[in-house]
């Protein structure tokens, strides 16, 4: 589960160019959860019915109310990681009004070496490798 369109696009992304992860044939889908509260929403979801086999993906740039702490539940139980303060400046794309944000995640994903990917994404890696 992911906050928007661009990190949405950036671990499709990433899974298809750099780490050779076949989403669709291990039957994982990356749902864009329209904001940080649709991402509380979907993990709020998930505990009530009993799905344990997921990772969320968010950022700490907006307040919101963690219902029942499943955020910081995903953190502690590593389901879950947070870009500081957001995606845009955790890995160094321009932000604000007017950014083509999908635009420059899709071209960041596809262009980054292997070995220049940010160390906080190898979480997101390793749970779709598992």
């Amino acid at each position: 589960m992911v906050e928007g369109d661009s990190d949405k696009i950036l671990i499709q992304t990433l899974c298809s160019e750099k780490w050779n992860i076949p989403l669709d044939n291990k039957g994982i889908s990356v749902i864009d959860c329209s904001g940080k509260g649709g991402v509380v929403y979907f993990l709020n979801v998930c505990h009530w019915v009993g799905i344990s086999e997921y990772f969320a993906v968010w950022d700490r740039d907006t307040d919101i109310t963690d219902c029942n702490n499943v955020l910081q539940n995903a953190l502690e139980e590593s389901r879950g990681m947070e870009f500081i303060p957001n995606l845009e400046k955790a890995i160094g794309l321009p932000a604000g009004n007017g950014a083509a944000k999908i635009k420059n995640a899709y071209e960041w994903a596809l262009n980054i070496s292997p070995s220049r990917i940010p160390r906080l994404l190898n979480q997101v890696q390793a749970f779709l490798n598992s």
